[in-house]
C-alpha cells in the first residue's frame, strides 16, 4: 500500500504539472488532510513535490461552527434571549463563559468547545461533526431544560458513539484506548469512593478518552488540566453557588474528583503531568490488577487463606508483639477473672492443640482460634477445663470474597517489585480493613465457642450477664471484638479460675500483669509510711493485713500471713525456713491460695514490720529495726530473698525499765510479750505526752532563760541543757517506731540505757520547772520594769528594787534552790512587795500632782474672778505689765485636777 500511495501521489504531481502550462484545472474533495497528516510521514518528499503544486481550501472550525448555528441550530431573537437569560446564572462558574457568552448562545445546546476537540481527533472524519450533532440533538429534543445546572452538549458526549462504532476497534491503537477506557469506567462504576460524584467522574474519563484520540502518538504524556475539564465540559456541582468564590470552589471539586479517580484506580490507566497539572488517559500504565487479583484469588490454597484469616484475626486481637515461640502462632496473653478483679497469665493461640509448641511453660489457660478452611485433626473429646476454642462458623460470600482477595494480593505483593507491588500492597491493606470490619460486624454470629465440649454461640456465653458493666464501658462506648472475646472466655473459665485457686484474694481494684509489680510496691511504701495510698489500700486489705484501718498482720482473718508462720515455726529451732521451702513452685501453695510471689514479699515484709520474722539476703538480714530500707529496694530484687529467720526473744528487763520510765506498770512488759497490742498503745500515749513536753520545753529555752531582763544560765549551762534535751528527743523518736508487740523482740536499748535515761528525763523535768517559773515571774517583772522607767532614778524604791533583783538573779540560777519546795511562791511574796510599796508611792506622788476638789473649785473661783477679769482688761495698755499676767494664767491652767 505505501507504494500505491508514492504512485498516486506521482500522479498527482504530473497532474499538478500539466495545470501549470494550460488552462486545464483540477479539483477534488478529500476527507482528510492529506498533507499535514502524521501517517504519510514516510512519503514525505513526494508529498512536498505535490504540495508545491496545489493550493489547500480548509473547512475551518469557524465554517462549522457557522453552519451549525446558522442552519443546524438556527435560532430567533426570542430564543437567543431566552438561552442568554439561562447560562447568564452560570457565567460565573467559569472561564470566558461571560465573554463568549453570544457563541455559546448561538451554538445552544452545543457547547463551542466541541466542535474544536472533534477536529482533532484523528480517526474521525470532519463530516460526521453535523451527523453526529444532529443524533445527538435528536436524543435531546424531548428533554427538559434543568434550570439547576448549565446542561450543554460538551464532547465527552462523543464517547459513547465512538465506542459503539466497531469499526475504530479494527486499528490496534484506537482498540487500546477503547479496552483502557472501559475498565477504568467499570473501576469507578463500582468501587468509586464518593458516591455523589460519580457522574462527574464518569464525564471526565469519557473527556480524557476523547481526548486521548487527538494526539497523533496516543502514548504522548499530553491531556488536559482540571481547569480545561471544567471549562470545556461545564462541569456542574450543586450546592457551590453561595460560597465566596464559584469559580475556584468549582475547580477544587474537579480537582478533588481527579485525586478520587486516581485513589480508586491506583493511578492506574490515568497519569497526572506535575509540571503542568494536565490528566490524560495512560495506556502504559493498562494493567487491570483488580482482575489479575481476581484471577489469583480464585487458586489460593487453604492453608493460605487460613494463614491469612489469622493475620486479620491478629488486628481484631490486638496482637501486636512477636509470637512467644518462633514459627508458632503463639502469645503470652491475660484474662479477667472478674470476681477476683485480676488478670490471670495465660496463652492465646491460632490453631489447634496438637500443633501448640511444647517448649513454653504451663499456664493458666489456653485460648485457641481454630483454622476455618484447613483445620488439622484433633482429639476434640480430649480438650481440658483449661481450653476454650473460637471457631468461625458462618462465613458468607462477603467474606469469601474479602479473604480471597486479600490472600491473592497479598501473595502478589510478595512476588511483584516496583510500581505493581506499591499497588498489590495498597489493594490488600484495603482488603485487610474490609475484613476486619466485617469480623467486628459479625462477631456476635460468626463465631462458635466450645468449651469442655459443649459448643455455643458467643451470645450464649455471655446471657444473663451485663457486657459493658463487665467491659467497664461508657454509655456510648462499643465493645469491640477482642473485648467480647476476653469477656467469653473469661466467662468460660470463672468456675475453672475458682477450683484452681479456690482461696485466692479478692481486690479493690484491677491488678494485671502490667501493674502487679507497681501495686506490691505501693503497698510496701504504705507499710513504711502509715499513709497508703488507695491502690495500696486495696493490696494490703486483699491480703487481709489489715484490721479495720489499721495494720495488723496477725488479725483474725490473716490466713495467708497465718499460712506462713506455721510454715515457719515448724522448722526446729535455731533452723531458717528456705525460699524453696516456702515456695517450692512459682506460686505461695498453688492447690489452695495460688498466691503470686510479689504478693508473699508484701505479707514478709508486713511480718517483719511486726517483728514476728527476720527477712534475710545475701550480706543483709531485715528487721522490725531497720524494715524502712526494705521498702527502698525493688519488687525484683526482694524476691531473691534467702530465707527467713526466727526474731530475737523480748529482752523483759530493758521493757520493765521502759514501763518504768514513763511511770507505767513493770508488769506491762510481761503483756507484751503475749502480744498485747493494747499494752504499745498505753505506753505510746505516754511517750506522745512526753514528746509535746520536750518539744515545749525546747521551744522556750530557745528563746533564752530571761529574768528581769537578764540570763540565768550562763551559755555553758544553757549549751549543755540543750544537748541533753536533744538527746532525749533522739531516744523518743526512736521509740516511736516501736508500734507492735513483734517489733520490741528487736528493742536496741538495754537495761542500763534505759534506766540512764533517767537522768534525762529529770533534766527535762528541770527545765520545764525553770521555764514554769519564769514564766509566771516575768509577767511581775515586766510590771516592775516599767514601774522603774516612771519613779526618778534616785527614789528610794528604786534602789530597793534593785537590791531584791540582784538577789533572786543567784537564787535562780541555783539548782537545789529553784527547786526547792516554795521557792517560786516565796519570790513571788518578795514582787508582790515591792510592787505595793510602787502603787502606794505612786499614788502619793498622783495626789501631789492633781488638784483635790477643793484646789480645783478654789481654781475655777480665780479665773472667774471679777478682779482677774478687769485685770486682764487693764493688761491691754502699753503701761502695764501684761507678761506677768499672762503667765499667771498659764500656771494656772496648767494645774490639773
Amino acid at each position: 500500500k505505501d507504494r500505491e500511495l508514492i504512485l498516486d501521489l506521482s500522479f498527482l504531481r504530473e497532474i499538478g504539472e500539466m495545470c501549470q502550462n494550460n488552462r486545464f484545472r483540477f479539483i477534488a474533495g478529500v476527507q482528510e488532510s492529506i498533507f499535514s497528516n502524521p501517517r504519510f510521514k514516510f512519503a514525505a518528499n513526494e508529498l512536498r513535490r505535490v504540495k508545491d503544486r496545489f493550493e489547500q481550501l480548509l473547512i475551518t472550525r469557524s465554517d462549522i461552527k457557522f453552519v451549525v448555528s446558522e442552519r443546524l441550530l438556527k435560532k430567533n431573537a426570542t430564543q437567543k434571549d431566552k438561552i442568554r437569560h439561562y447560562l447568564q446564572p452560570f457565567t460565573k462558574f467559569y472561564t470566558a463563559l461571560n465573554e463568549r457568552l453570544e457563541e455559546f448562545v448561538d451554538l445552544f445546546p452545543v457547547h463551542p468547545d466541541y466542535i474544536d476537540i472533534f477536529e482533532k481527533i484523528i480517526a474521525v472524519e470532519q463530516r460526521e461533526v453535523l451527523k453526529t450533532l444532529e443524533q445527538a440533538m435528536q436524543a435531546l429534543l424531548n428533554q427538559e431544560v434543568p434550570e439547576n445546572e448549565p446542561k450543554l452538549l460538551a464532547y465527552d458526549s462523543y464517547w459513547n458513539i465512538l465506542r459503539e462504532n466497531f469499526s475504530f476497534r479494527a486499528t490496534d491503537d484506537i482498540r487500546e484506548v477503547i479496552n483502557c477506557s472501559q475498565v477504568l469506567a467499570d473501576r469507578i462504576d463500582r468501587a468509586f469512593t464518593r458516591p455523589n460524584y460519580k457522574a462527574m467522574a464518569m464525564r471526565i474519563i469519557h473527556a480524557l478518552s476523547v481526548h486521548r484520540l487527538t494526539t497523533y502518538d496516543f502514548y504522548t504524556p499530553v491531556g488536559v488540566t482540571a481547569q480545561e475539564l471544567r471549562d470545556n465540559l461545564c462541569l456542574y456541582q450543586p450546592g457551590l453557588e453561595d460560597l465566596g468564590n464559584p469559580a475556584d470552589d468549582l475547580l477544587s471539586h474537579v480537582e478533588l474528583v481527579l485525586r478520587e479517580i486516581l485513589k480508586t484506580v491506583n493511578r492506574q490507566f490515568i497519569s497526572a503531568n506535575p509540571n503542568n497539572g494536565q490528566y490524560y488517559l495512560d495506556l502504559k500504565k493498562s494493567e487491570d490488577f483488580e482482575a489479575i487479583i481476581e484471577n489469583r484469588a480464585e487458586i489460593v490454597e487453604d492453608n493460605e487463606l487460613d494463614r491469612h484469616y489469622y493475620t486479620a484475626l491478629r488486628q481484631v486481637m490486638e496482637v501486636t508483639d512477636e509470637p512467644y515461640v518462633g514459627h508458632f502462632f503463639i502469645w503470652q496473653y491475660e484474662l479477667e477473672w472478674h470476681s477476683h478483679k485480676v488478670k490471670r497469665p495465660g496463652y492465646l493461640f491460632f490453631g489447634t492443640p496438637n500443633e501448640r509448641s511444647t517448649a513454653v511453660p504451663q499456664q493458666e489457660f489456653y485460648l485457641y482460634f481454630l483454622q476455618p478452611y484447613d483445620p488439622p485433626k484433633y482429639r476434640k473429646n480430649a480438650t481440658t477445663a483449661d481450653e476454650v476454642f473460637f471457631r468461625l462458623k458462618n462465613k458468607d460470600e462477603n467474606f469469601h470474597h474479602l479473604l480471597r482477595n486479600y490472600t491473592a494480593a497479598s501473595l502478589l505483593t510478595l512476588s511483584s517489585s516496583g510500581h505493581p507491588k506499591s499497588v498489590y500492597d495498597s489493594k490488600a491493606k484495603v482488603y485487610l480493613a474490609q475484613l476486619v470490619a466485617w469480623l467486628q460486624n459479625n462477631l456476635n454470629n460468626a463465631f462458635e465457642v466450645t468449651y469442655k465440649n459443649r459448643k455455643k454461640s458467643l451470645l450464649y456465653w455471655a446471657k444473663d450477664k451485663k457486657i459493658r458493666d463487665l467491659t467497664r464501658l461508657d454509655r456510648e462506648e462499643r465493645v469491640n471484638f477482642r473485648e467480647l472475646m476476653n469477656i467469653t472466655a473469661s466467662l468460660c473459665l470463672e468456675d475453672y479460675f475458682s477450683e484452681q485457686a479456690p482461696e485466692y484474694p479478692v481486690f479493690s481494684i484491677l491488678i494485671t500483669q502490667d501493674n502487679l509489680t507497681q501495686a506490691a510496691s505501693e503497698a510496701l511504701r504504705g507499710i513504711v509510711t502509715h499513709k497508703p495510698s488507695k491502690q495500696a489500700n486495696c493490696v494490703l486489705d486483699a491480703l487481709l493485713l489489715l484490721d479495720g484501718d489499721r495494720l495488723e498482720p496477725l488479725n483474725a482473718h490473716s490466713k495467708y500471713a497465718t499460712y506462713i508462720l506455721e510454715k515457719f515455726t515448724q522448722k526446729p529451732q535455731g533452723q531458717v525456713l528456705n525460699q524453696n521451702e516456702l515456695l517450692p513452685e512459682y506460686y505461695l501453695l498453688p492447690e489452695k491460695y495460688r498466691l503470686e510471689p510479689e504478693f508473699v514479699i508484701v505479707i514478709l515484709a508486713a511480718l517483719v514490720y511486726a517483728g514476728e520474722l527476720v527477712l534475710a539476703y545475701p550480706g543483709q538480714k531485715f528487721t522490725a529495726a531497720n524494715f524502712k530500707a526494705l521498702a527502698e529496694i525493688p519488687i525484683k530484687d526482694l524476691l531473691a530473698f534467702k530465707h527467713l529467720e526466727r526474731p530475737k526473744e523480748f529482752n523483759v528487763p530493758a521493757l520493765k525499765a521502759l514501763f518504768e520510765l514513763f511511770g507505767l506498770k513493770p508488769d506491762f512488759a510481761l503483756k507484751l510479750t503475749q502480744n498485747e497490742s493494747d499494752v504499745v498503745q498505753i505506753l505510746h500515749t505516754e511517750l506522745n505526752k512526753k514528746w509535746a513536753e520536750l518539744v515545749k520545753t525546747q521551744d522556750e529555752l530557745s528563746k533564752g532563760a530571761i529574768f528581769w531582763g537578764k540570763a540565768v544560765l550562763s551559755h555553758t549551762e544553757m549549751q549543755q541543757y540543750r544537748a541533753e534535751l536533744s538527746e532525749t528527743k533522739n531516744v523518743l523518736e526512736t521509740l516511736q517506731t516501736y508500734s507492735t508487740p513483734g517489733q520490741f523482740k528487736h528493742f536496741r536499748y538495754s537495761t542500763e540505757e534505759i534506766i540512764a535515761q533517767q537522768h534525762r528525763f529529770e533534766t527535762l523535768q528541770e527545765m520545764n520547772l525553770l521555764t514554769s517559773i519564769l514564766s509566771e515571774l516575768n509577767r511581775t517583772a515586766a510590771y516592775l520594769m516599767t514601774a522603774e522607767a516612771v519613779l526618778p532614778p534616785k527614789h528610794p524604791w528604786i534602789q530597793e528594787m534593785k537590791q531584791v533583783r540582784d538577789s533572786l538573779l543567784p537564787r535562780l540560777a541555783d539548782k537545789k534552790q529553784r527547786t526547792s519546795s516554795g521557792f517560786s511562791y516565796h519570790i513571788q511574796q518578795q514582787l508582790g512587795a515591792l510592787q505595793k510599796t510602787y502603787r502606794q508611792i505612786y499614788l502619793d506622788l498622783h495626789k501631789q500632782a492633781r488638784l483635790g476638789a477643793e484646789d480645783h473649785e478654789q481654781k475655777m473661783r480665780l479665773l472667774q474672778d471679777a478682779r482677774f477679769i478687769r485685770l486682764k482688761k487693764l493688761a491691754l495698755m502699753e503701761l502695764m505689765p501684761q507678761q506677768q499676767l499672762d503667765d499667771f494664767e498659764i500656771k494656772l491652767n496648767q494645774l490639773q485636777s
